[in-house]
């Protein structure tokens, strides 16, 4: 039943114009990135943690909707249509919440309310940094080490679609530390 609502918000989210993409139709770096990751990091799962793997999605295609960041976007989009008018401040700032992880513009409003210029345009740098192809390539190497590991290391990691940062095996604390 959770899975055909999960559907059905995503269904209505594609036709409520609430667009996850870079904003000029295309994929941005850090969701192209993420989207070759997601089956490769789904097969790991299974194959290193098969029980879990059965409880959580007991279907790869399953797995790579939820590893998708777009349908969490979209899921919420459908929460602020249901909770705000349609065309209202309030519906628009809701949409840019939602999108603010997978659109440099979305990223890029919620720098609005900081009147310190300073910090304004750090945060204006570090939208435009989460979104860049160097930001994608470090995540990159972090997924490329994460499905490299042997099964034993690879299933100790803290949230679905980790890359064993609890170990410090694959990650670059210095790049991801800042916005890559």
């Amino acid at each position: 039943m959770r899975r055909i609502l999960a559907l059905s918000f995503v269904m209505v989210a594609a036709f409520t114009g609430c667009p996850v993409g870079s904003g000029d139709g295309g994929e941005n770096a850090k969701i192209s990135e993420l989207m070759d990751y997601c089956p490769q990091m789904c097969l790991k799962f299974q194959e290193c943690n098969s029980a879990l793997f059965a409880l959580k999605w007991n279907s790869l295609a399953d797995c790579e909707k939820e590893c998708d960041p777009r349908t969490e976007a979209n899921t919420c989009c459908v929460e602020c249509d249901n909770r705000y008018a349609a065309g209202s401040a309030e519906h628009q700032d809701c949409f840019n919440v939602c999108r603010r992880d997978v659109d440099v513009e979305a990223c890029k409003t919620m720098c609005d309310g900081i009147s310190d210029e300073y910090y304004h345009n750090a945060c204006i740098t570090g939208c435009n940094k989460e979104f860049s192809q160097a930001c994608a390539d470090v995540h990159a190497g972090i997924h490329e080490c994460y499905l490299g590991l042997e099964c034993e290391r690879a299933i100790i990691y803290h949230d679905f679609g980790g890359s064993a940062s609890d170990l410090g095996e694959c990650t670059n604390d210095d790049a991801v530390g800042t916005n890559c």
